[in-house]
């Protein structure tokens, strides 16, 4: 289970906050999820706007009642049936939106592990999101045509992994 961190805060300045009319901000995750020395690899749809084809290790946007450990389990499972434990926060990122009143969307990388499939299949489900998928040996990442950064991002959270 990932660390969580308790934030307390007052009534007095929940109220602030809330007079102050302190907008919504949309949130992402990451999840780079470990089978051994392998990475669930997903190629994104050639519909999607943002990436199109390019592998990358699955994740999205943080909904309303939901922490990261949460939002980045549910995510792999929709978008690969696959079952995750959470084993830590391996870093941030941000996606660019200069064309959105949101400039820019923070995320969080998570370091998980492969615990099964969903529904007790051999194989991941994909959804509509991905066309493609495939466990990758962390030592064999170059040539494949990731986002920018992602095989990066890879290599730092095995080394999380590799600890735990």
């Amino acid at each position: 289970m990932c660390k969580s961190i308790e934030l307390r805060i007052t009534n007095q300045e929940l109220r602030f906050m809330r007079e102050d009319k302190i907008n919504k901000i949309e949130a992402h995750v990451a999840g780079i999820c470990f089978d051994g020395d392998n990475v669930l690899c997903l190629k994104r749809s050639p519909e999607r706007k943002i990436y199109p084809n390019l592998w990358e290790c699955g994740g999205g946007a943080v909904w309303p009642g939901e922490n990261f450990e949460e939002a980045v389990l549910r995510e792999l499972r929709d978008e690969s049936g696959i079952i995750a434990e959470c084993l830590g926060v391996s870093g941030v990122y941000e996606i660019l939106t200069p064309d959105l009143e949101q400039k820019k969307i923070p995320g969080l990388k998570m370091t998980c592990r492969f615990l099964g499939y969903e529904g007790g299949t051999n194989e991941p489900k994909l959804s509509s999101e991905h066309v493609e998928w495939k466990w990758v040996s962390v030592d064999k990442l170059d040539g494949i045509d990731f986002i920018p950064g992602v095989a990066d991002d890879i290599r730092a959270a095995y080394e999380i992994y590799r600890k735990m």
